[in-house]
C-alpha cells in the first residue's frame, strides 16, 4: 500500500509529494475539458458550483471518453475511462495497468468509517484475482454461532424461473414501484421476494422501496450442497436396504430349494 497524500497541506503541494498514478493538475484540466467538450457529456457527473480543480482532485471523479487518471509510465496504476475501450457502447471501465509484482486484478477494503486510516490485508473484504474470479471474504475466525444450513426440505420450495432482467430507469413515485428501461437481458434464476420467504439469510432487503432487492447466490449454493448431503445420504440408506433385501432374497431362494 503506497502513502497517504494530504491534499490540503499547510504548504503548496510540489510535483514529488504526489504518487506517480495522481493526476498532475496539467493532466486533471485536460481530463475536464475533454469531459466538457465530449459530443455527449454526462452532466450529473458535474458540480458547476464547485468544479475547480482543487475540488476535483480532493473529492470527485468522473467519466470521460479518456483515461483518468493517466497511467504512469511505470504502468503501475488505475484508470477511470468511459467508452475508451468500446466506444459508444456506454460502458464505465476501470482498468488496472498491473505492475511487475502479480497479485490480485483488484481488492476492495472497507475501514468501518474511519477516513484516515489506511487500508491493510485485515480489511480486504473482497477481491478480484487475475483470472476474474470474484473472491469474497470467508474466514473461520471472522465467524460464530454455527449451525446445519437448510437443505433439501426448503431447496424443494425455491422456484428456479427463465425470464428477461430489465433495465431500470428510476423510481415512479407516484405508482411506487421502479420504472422499466428500454433494455432487457435473458436470465435464468430467482425473484428476491421469493427466495425471501424461503431463506430470508439470502436476500438483502434495502430499507426503501426506491431500492431494488438482491440475492446473495452464495446462500443458495451453501443451501443446494447440503441438498446434495441429504439426498446422497437417503441414495446411501436405500442402497443398504437394497442389499439387504438382496441377501433375504437370496437366504429364501436357498432355503425354498432345499
Amino acid at each position: 500500500m503506497g502513502k497517504l497524500t494530504n491534499l490540503n497541506p499547510p504548504t503548496a503541494l510540489t510535483a514529488s509529494d504526489m504518487p506517480s498514478a495522481m493526476a498532475t493538475d496539467s493532466e486533471l484540466a485536460s481530463a475536464i475539458n475533454a469531459h466538457l467538450a465530449a459530443s455527449d457529456p454526462h452532466e450529473q457527473y458535474l458540480l458547476p458550483s464547485e468544479a475547480d480543480a482543487k475540488y476535483w482532485q480532493k473529492n470527485a471523479a468522473f467519466f470521460t471518453n479518456v483515461a483518468f487518471p493517466l497511467a504512469s509510465a511505470a504502468g503501475n496504476s488505475i484508470a477511470l475511462s468511459w467508452n475508451s475501450v468500446q466506444p459508444g457502447q456506454g460502458i464505465a471501465e476501470f482498468c488496472n495497468y498491473a505492475g511487475l509484482g502479480g497479485g490480485d486484478g483488484f481488492n476492495f477494503f472497507r475501514m468501518g468509517g474511519n477516513a484516515v486510516a489506511a487500508p491493510t490485508l485485515s480489511h480486504r473484504i473482497a477481491r478480484i484475482d487475475v483470472s476474474g474470479a470474484y473472491i469474497s471474504t470467508s474466514d473461520r475466525r471472522m465467524k460464530s454461532h454455527f449451525s446445519p444450513a437448510p437443505g433439501l426440505e426448503v431447496l424443494m420450495k425455491l422456484e428456479p424461473l427463465a425470464y428477461f432482467h430489465w433495465s431500470c430507469e428510476g423510481f415512479d413515485r407516484l405508482h411506487q414501484t421502479l420504472k422499466i428501461g428500454k433494455f432487457c437481458t435473458p436470465k435464468i434464476g430467482f425473484v428476491a421476494q421469493d427466495v425471501q420467504a424461503h431463506i430470508p439469510e439470502a436476500v438483502s432487503i434495502p430499507s426503501s422501496t426506491e431500492e431494488p432487492w438482491g440475492i446473495n447466490y452464495n446462500c443458495l449454493l451453501a443451501v443446494a450442497v447440503q441438498a446434495i448431503k441429504e439426498q446422497q445420504e437417503l441414495i446411501t440408506e436405500l442402497r443398504a436396504r437394497t442389499t439387504e433385501l438382496e441377501t433375504q432374497v437370496q437366504t429364501l431362494s436357498r432355503l425354498s430349494s432345499l
